[in-house]
């Protein structure tokens, strides 16, 4: 067993068996993306960092609320932590077709060429001046695999980053 599946395993064993029947409940994609803005809302004022929020519609979503707010709460927070001052934070949610789209962009500078390819990686950390174990990111693709969908990121050199996690409206039952 390897160091991250013992941590996942130990934090939450929703995400380790992939059964989340049981916890999937309705919960509005505005409260889910209000959810994941205010942990990261009070270090963006810090900044002086913009959280812009657009939500095309509102729609109902059949999720485990707390496996997904995790999720997008990391990438949220690590938006705000690794934009320069004054920057902004977008987090931008549609539905395409039955499928959930939220992307978050941050104003980071960019990506380091071949680190893409890392950046879900368990003990990764792009910025050793910054605090954290490297496991947020992680973490959030095991919550959206098990919500059936993917992560992934889109780099934009000297700019910043678009996380975008897409996953069905309603998960499938097992």
């Amino acid at each position: 067993m390897t160091r991250l599946t013992r941590i996942i395993t130990a934090t939450d064993p929703a995400v380790r068996d992939r059964s989340l029947d049981d916890a999937c409940a309705g919960l509005s994609l505005a409260d889910l993306l209000a959810e994941a803005e205010l942990p990261a809302a009070g270090e963006a004022e810090a900044k002086g960092i913009t959280l812009h929020v657009h939500l095309a519609e509102d729609v109902t979503i059949e999720v485990d609320r707390r496996l997904l707010r995790s999720a997008l709460t990391n990438i949220v927070r690590n938006a705000v932590k690794y934009s320069v001052r004054g920057g902004t934070v977008g987090i931008r949610a549609r539905l395409d077709g039955e499928h959930v789209v939220i992307e978050v962009e941050d104003e980071c500078g960019g990506l380091a060429p071949g680190k893409v390819e890392a950046a879900f990686a368990p003990f990764v950390r792009f910025d050793h001046q910054t605090s954290g174990f490297g496991l947020g990111l992680a973490i959030a693709k095991q919550a959206i695999e098990a919500h059936a969908g993917t992560i992934r990121v889109q780099n934009i050199p000297q700019k910043g980053c678009i996380f975008a996690l897409e996953f069905p409206q309603q998960v499938p039952r097992q």
